[in-house]
């Protein structure tokens, strides 16, 4: 969800765990970046992320005709769009987009945020 599986096991230190103790850790480790990313945003925010992610086009395209109307030419969004209709499949890139863009515009320190909640769970993990 937010790292690569074998990433978290070596950065958490746990890969002389089962992998089922693995898998509870890992968990656990979600869930408590998920809750650091959600801290300080209000209801309204959560659900209009929520309505992003789950591909609501109407509050896409509001979103980004609020806060980036020029979005289709900017690099990021060419680069996301390559490859969409050759995969049916793909997630579409204005969905993509708009869920990088919200979380710039609404948490613009998640990278820290983020690090923050990973020094406490794992510290919490190694007591």
């Amino acid at each position: 969800m937010f790292n690569d599986r074998q990433q978290i096991i070596e950065d958490l230190g746990i890969a002389h765990l089962s992998s089922a103790e693995q898998d509870s850790i890992i968990d656990d480790y979600q869930i408590e970046i998920g809750e650091a990313m959600a801290e300080g945003l209000s209801e309204q925010q959560l659900a209009e992320y929520e309505r992003i992610i789950s591909g609501d086009q109407a509050t896409i395209d509001d979103f980004l005709g609020s806060n980036d109307p020029e979005y289709r030419e900017k690099p990021l969004y060419k680069e996301l769009e390559v490859g969409y209709d050759d995969d049916p499949e793909k997630v579409p890139a204005d969905k993509v987009y708009a869920s990088l863009l919200w979380v710039s515009v609404n948490n613009p320190q998640l990278a820290d945020t983020i690090e923050a909640a990973r020094a406490r769970f794992k510290a919490n993990l190694n007591a």
